[in-house]
């Protein structure tokens, strides 16, 4: 993930659209994609991979004062959920938000209330806590912050499991086969007409 100003401007304008909330956010970011289809492959990855780490620790920095503006949300989820450091966001950031970073950074090593931590509602962190704990809690709220991981089919017409397994092994994407599933065959009821 490298950011870029241009990748972090466009990060910012999917995000403010998504925070809208006017619609599924999977449906508004396809939406703000065919809008700007001049962003490459890259920078769409880039844009997904910031918006939707920002709707998964939402709670967290808002409460950490990134508020609901969008450039400030996306240099909060580089800096924290990516562990980008300040000095590596210098160059994209403005005066004001060197500062603001360095802060935001410091009260996130505090501590903070479990339900700020793992960005979930205080009703539903209570009820969680009342029926599996407060280990159980933190393992559970940790995983929903996680990114949700992706199963791709492979075109055997056009590559091999295996080829396609050690691909993304040169471009650093870790991955694994899946058991195979058998295809199955279907067969059609005949109508009248077919006889």
């Amino acid at each position: 993930m490298e950011p870029t100003r241009a990748r972090l401007e466009a990060a910012s304008a999917a995000l403010q659209a998504m925070l809208a909330f006017s619609g599924a956010a999977d449906g508004v970011l396809k939406r703000f994609f065919r809008e700007h289809s001049q962003l490459g492959q890259h920078d769409r990855a880039f844009v997904a991979e910031v918006a939707f780490a920002v709707l998964r620790h939402l709670r967290l920095f808002e409460q950490l004062g990134a508020q609901r503006s969008a450039r400030r949300l996306a240099l909060a989820s580089l800096s924290i959920t990516f562990g980008l450091s300040v000095r590596e966001l210098a160059p994209l950031l403005r005066r004001e938000e060197e500062g603001w970073l360095t802060e935001l950074r410091s009260q996130a090593q505090s501590e903070l209330p479990t339900g700020v931590r793992l960005s979930l509602p205080d009703w539903l962190c209570e009820k969680l806590l009342a029926q599996y704990g407060a280990e159980e809690l933190e393992k559970l709220g940790r995983a929903l912050l996680q990114q949700a991981p992706l199963d791709l089919r492979v075109n055997t017409l056009l590559a091999s499991r295996e080829e396609v397994l050690a691909q993304l092994a040169r471009d650093g994407i870790g991955a694994s086969a899946t058991a195979v599933v058998a295809s199955a065959s279907v067969i059609w009821p005949k109508t009248k007409d077919e006889g």
